[in-house]
């Protein structure tokens, strides 16, 4: 069983690697995503208005 204890605690390093891996990617998309739809949202806004005060 102690041989067993440092791959054991490897595991839970990498683990632990890869779960802040995740979350950071998570929330760097969630970030770009949000940002894009709100120029997205911003654009086509503007556009509205911009139709509107052409016609």
């Amino acid at each position: 069983m102690p041989q067993m204890m440092p791959m054991l605690w490897l595991l839970i390093y990498l683990m632990s690697l890869l779960t802040l891996m995740m979350l950071m990617s998570m929330i760097y998309f969630m970030k770009m995503y949000y940002i894009n739809k709100n120029i997205y949202i911003h654009n086509k806004l503007n556009q509205n208005l911009y139709w509107n005060w052409k016609w």
